[in-house]
């Protein structure tokens, strides 16, 4: 007899803030979502924790590099994951040639898991730039891969859902004006009754 399937609704958001200062505007515009995991790219670790303070939200971020010096204290500029639920792993990888924290050009993707209550979890990765095959390893987790250049290009290539993943709705906003924009992508994917997912 074949296992018992529940579809599970999950919210989540990408979005890339170089140059954004306004984080109080960031904040407002991310609390209507109430999305269950958000991406953020080129942020500032105090500027990442400040977003997820506001939402009462958790914050996992990764260092990508120094822009000046690592003696002034947050200059460091990175990739970080902010939600609600839990997050049982995080960590980066380096996906350009540059990997001295000290080079403006290194890059990395950071793949950060996240576990609900109600015992679905994803591992969502996300990078700035090229990933050189950096995307590959999800932990066991349905993967939900972000590439923040494509948002408004493109959106099914902004935030690409595991091939399983149906009813997936899309919506991309200019919150910042002269930013980036945001995209935001609610979809659902079959879960067997407990903690396991149907791929």
């Amino acid at each position: 007899m074949p296992a018992e399937t529940v579809q599970r609704r999950w919210t989540v958001a990408t979005w890339l803030l170089a140059g954004v200062d306004d984080f109080e505007t960031v904040a407002h515009a991310l609390e209507p979502l109430s999305a269950d995991a958000i991406a953020l790219q080129s942020v500032h670790e105090r500027d990442a924790d400040t977003v997820a303070a506001a939402l009462g939200m958790q914050m996992a971020w990764e260092v990508s590099h120094y822009p000046r010096s690592r003696v002034f204290i947050g200059s460091s500029v990175g990739l970080a994951v902010l939600t609600p639920h839990r997050v049982s792993a995080s960590h980066a990888t380096v996906t350009s040639a540059k990997s001295s924290l000290w080079s403006t050009s290194r890059r990395i993707a950071q793949f950060c898991t996240v576990e609900r209550h109600d015992h679905t979890a994803y591992t969502l990765v996300h990078a700035v730039g090229p990933t050189h095959g950096a995307m590959a390893d999800a932990g066991g987790f349905p993967l939900v891969r972000m590439v923040p250049e494509q948002v408004g290009v493109d959106e099914t290539r902004a935030i690409e859902l595991p091939p399983e993943a149906s009813a997936a709705t899309s919506t991309v906003a200019e919150p910042i004006e002269g930013a980036n924009g945001l995209q935001a992508t609610s979809f659902e994917l079959p879960w067997v009754k407990g903690d396991f997912p149907v791929i």
